[in-house]
């Protein structure tokens, strides 16, 4: 639905809405939301319905599931805490939970921060197989219990796997080094250094998907969802986080710009994006779609992620070659 916009040297707001009407159109989808920035502009545009069966649209403000765009957060965040605190990427995951009187007791001491952030750990938890938090329980998994669940079937940097968990532990330790808590660390980044919107639950102005409001397409609305999942899960799969479009384009910006952009010059590191892009632990990175730190291969020279969660689709698309940031988020 995205790459093409990238091609474009500008895209005002009323090109940008006439795209997004036309795709929405043709797809069937009820509402929708992009920002593009490129050259030091943005652009903005809406299109839709907040919610199937009421009167009420998408706006700038509308709020989306970040879905696992999180983990590109969650990159970032560790990018950031390492280099503050001198950890380097080829430092064992083990070394630094022990550090905080966590043990990972399946986990091979071979396994570095670098093999976490590329899904090369082999680290898969076993709750992963029904879901975070366990499927039978309405209730939040603890850190202790997703800790204990870990293993590592495989040894790192031989098998590239998109899994979960690795990113639920970067999550805890990101907490451990810093005192606070994921969402304290992400609404310091994305709220008071960029400027944007990020809520740790759903709002009044989260949009609504019409795959259970309307179509009953999916099984679970989200008083469920917020119920039975654990702010574990938010780093690897972001079913807690919520952000608009907006907010998401100025996180790819930042992320495209590196310190040229930040209030403070360890926010995001110059060289964050091109570790992201490019990062190399072991052979098995070499063939996969994420060839560098939770990063997805896109075409037309686009980097970012997708996410999909409880019927909504979220895009950050960033494009180094034309210096552009697209983020889309849609209720479908």
């Amino acid at each position: 639905m995205f790459p093409h916009l990238h091609q474009q040297s500008t895209s005002t707001s009323d090109e940008l809405h006439a795209w997004l009407a036309r795709e929405c159109t043709t797809l069937n989808i009820p509402g929708a939301a992009a920002t593009l920035r490129q050259d030091g502009r943005s652009s903005s545009a809406q299109f839709g319905l907040y919610e199937i069966g009421r009167e009420r649209r998408i706006e700038a403000k509308t709020v989306f599931p970040v879905g696992c765009v999180a983990k590109l957060i969650t990159a970032a965040l560790t990018l950031r805490i390492c280099r503050a605190n001198h950890i380097g990427l080829d430092t064992p995951i083990v070394e630094i939970m022990a550090a905080g009187r966590r043990t990972l007791r399946s986990v091979s001491t071979a396994t570095t921060v670098g093999h976490t952030l590329s899904h090369t750990s082999g680290i898969l938890s076993r709750l992963e197989l029904t879901g975070i938090p366990p499927s039978d329980e309405r209730r939040p998994i603890t850190a202790d219990e997703f800790l204990s669940s870990i293993h590592q079937p495989y040894e790192p940097g031989l098998v590239f796997s998109y899994a979960l968990s690795p990113y639920a532990l970067l999550g805890l330790m990101v907490e451990q080094i810093t005192g606070e808590s994921w969402t304290e660390n992400v609404r310091g980044l994305l709220v008071d250094e960029l400027g944007g919107r990020f809520f740790s639950g759903p709002t009044e102005d989260t949009a609504c998907s019409h795959r259970w409001r309307g179509l009953k397409q999916a099984p679970e609305p989200w008083p469920e969802i917020q119920d039975s999942t654990s702010a574990v899960g938010n780093p690897a799969m972001g079913s807690l986080a919520f952000a608009d479009s907006g907010t998401l384009a100025l996180f790819g910006d930042a992320l495209l710009k590196g310190a040229e952009r930040a209030t403070k010059p360890e926010l995001l590191p110059d060289s964050c994006l091109e570790l992201m892009r490019n990062a190399r632990w072991g052979p098995a990175i070499g063939s996969s779609p994420f060839p560098g730190v939770g990063m997805k291969r896109f075409a037309d020279g686009c980097y970012g992620h997708m996410g999909s969660i409880a019927g909504h689709n979220i895009c950050l698309a960033i494009c180094p070659e034309r210096q552009s940031v697209l983020a889309l988020t849609a209720n479908a």
